[in-house]
């Protein structure tokens, strides 16, 4: 039986890491088990290197390589955001956070809060997203998000940092 990328890397033995160490430390474990698991699953690796070809038909080898390294790290730093999300300390998060993200054009958001009737953010899933919520709680902006997980047990790691992402 063949387990699929999002159930190797939320593995009980991941989760396990990803509870004990440091963001930056389990972001490079999950590069090094990410490309084990290409390794073994050779013919998914190449099925996405050639969707990217058939995407970018035309252009240059070099081009073609970047985009494909660049797509497997987005591949990575989607998981990477989403078990840091689910099973991180809300301390280790935030603290990732505020090391790692700038915001740019935080002031939009305020001008539209100022008004008193909120605003909406929408994003298409493409990459990684799970740590938007955290981006704007850290900020100290009100998020409410939509969440649809494919395991309980994701779902329900998720929902246990729920109320305290709620800024004061």
């Amino acid at each position: 039986m063949k387990i699929n990328i999002s159930v190797f890397f939320q593995s009980p033995l991941n989760i396990f890491i990803f509870r004990h160490v440091s963001p930056r430390v389990s972001r490079r474990y999950l590069q090094l088990i990410g490309f084990l698991y290409y390794l073994v699953n050779r013919r998914e690796k190449r099925r996405i290197a050639r969707n990217v070809r058939d995407l970018l038909e035309g252009r240059e080898e070099p081009h073609l390589e970047r985009v494909t390294r660049d797509t497997f790290k987005g591949i990575f730093s989607h998981y990477f955001e989403k078990m840091c999300s689910a099973f991180m300390e809300t301390e280790a998060i935030e603290r990732y956070v505020r090391r790692h993200v700038r915001i740019e054009g935080g002031h939009l958001l305020d001008k539209a809060l100022a008004k008193g009737k909120g605003c909406m953010l929408v994003t298409a899933h493409w990459g990684g997203v799970e740590l938007i919520p955290w981006v704007l709680t850290v900020a100290r902006w009100p998020a409410s998000i939509v969440l649809e997980c494919k395991t309980r047990r994701l779902a329900k790691a998720l929902q246990r940092h729920e109320s305290m992402t709620t800024p004061s």
